[in-house]
């Protein structure tokens, strides 16, 4: 058998404790994160035959290079390091240094409880950076989006729920024209119509139904003033979630070719949904859950492919489903 490491990350430094088998510290030291350090770091682990480093993440610089050094991973949640803090001092209070500590201790006696970081292909590399980057997209998107809703139902809540959602295409278009309550006087069916008809609304209600919701909508009590500076903040939330929306499309049509052209397809898809149903803790990382909430956002996206199979099973799973929703509400463009 081989020792043990735990690494407690940093964006400036990585505090870094070894162990043997028996428990016995072999290195407690804190290497810079710049290449010297990250080499000096890699160097040292291989010299003393570290069989696996347990750490708190899943992915990012650090851990590429630790697995390119050939160094077998340990991923850990925060909160599964916090809860065992405990087990080794009374207070349970956190330092870098006793992080590490931890860290090297669950590697030692607990990683039979875990699932080891596995290098993953140039193209999973590629299909896992889309699908977090859309991902912080939609976060980004939502967050301004529940801004643009609030700042509504404080003068003007007509707009919420007159189109399918508050940020789809048509209604950032129609608060685009209408940003105020003001510049909606004197809409008639006829201009609205027109404005549908541009847009390529489909949503089923005529002009004269949504004119009608409009008009039900309590009117807010706000004065001149007021109103015009409410009036540039819906523009400026409008301006800001618009290119969002766009990034977000266009990723999307970017995932769904790199899930085409993935070298292992299919079978390596189900692989990662079968991980995440199986291992509960994997199931926490967003790696996992993200390529495993493509699996299924590709039964839209892709049509061709036969994943009827893994949905009954997959979509059984509560944490896949909240992810599925997240794609579900971000999708509908």
């Amino acid at each position: 058998m081989g020792n043990y490491a735990g690494v407690d990350w940093a964006a400036e430094k990585h505090d870094v404790r070894v162990c043997d088998e028996a428990g016995e510290e072999l290195l407690a030291a804190t290497f810079a994160h710049d290449e010297k350090g990250l080499r000096a770091l890699c160097r040292a682990l291989l010299r003393l035959k570290v069989e696996l480093v347990a750490i708190e993440r899943p992915d990012g610089l650090l851990v590429e290079r630790l697995l390119d050094a050939g160094l077998r991973m340990l991923p850990m949640h925060p909160n599964q390091v916090a809860a065992a803090r405990a087990r080794f001092r009374v207070s349970g209070g956190k330092s870098d240094r006793f992080d590490a500590f931890v860290l090297c201790e669950l590697a030692r006696t607990d990683s039979h409880r875990f699932r080891v970081l596995e290098p993953g292909s140039d193209e999973t590399k590629a299909l896992r950076a889309l699908t977090r980057a859309r991902e912080d997209l939609v976060h980004a998107r939502v967050a301004l989006c529940s801004q643009l809703r609030a700042e509504l139902e404080r003068f003007w809540p007509g707009p919420i729920g007159l189109f399918s959602a508050l940020d789809s295409p048509i209604s950032l278009a129609f608060l685009e024209r209408y940003p105020s309550p003001a510049d909606v006087r004197g809409l008639g069916e006829q201009r609205l119509g027109a404005f549908l008809a541009r847009q390529r609304y489909s949503g089923g209600q005529k002009p004269a139904e949504l004119l009608a919701k409009l008009s039900r909508a309590p009117e807010g009590r706000v004065g001149e003033a007021e109103l015009a500076a409410r009036r540039v903040l819906v523009l400026a939330l409008v301006t800001a979630i618009r290119p969002l929306v766009e990034q977000i499309k266009q990723l999307t049509e970017q995932i769904a070719t790199a899930l085409r052209e993935h070298p292992d397809g299919e079978e390596q898809l189900s692989n990662v949904v079968d991980l995440a149903m199986k291992d509960d803790q994997a199931a926490t990382f967003s790696s996992v859950i993200s390529l495993s909430s493509l699996v299924l956002s590709s039964v839209t996206l892709m049509p061709s492919l036969n994943f009827a199979p893994l949905r009954t099973s997959v979509t059984s799973s509560w944490p896949l489903k909240r992810r599925q929703r997240s794609w579900a509400d971000s999708s509908s463009l």
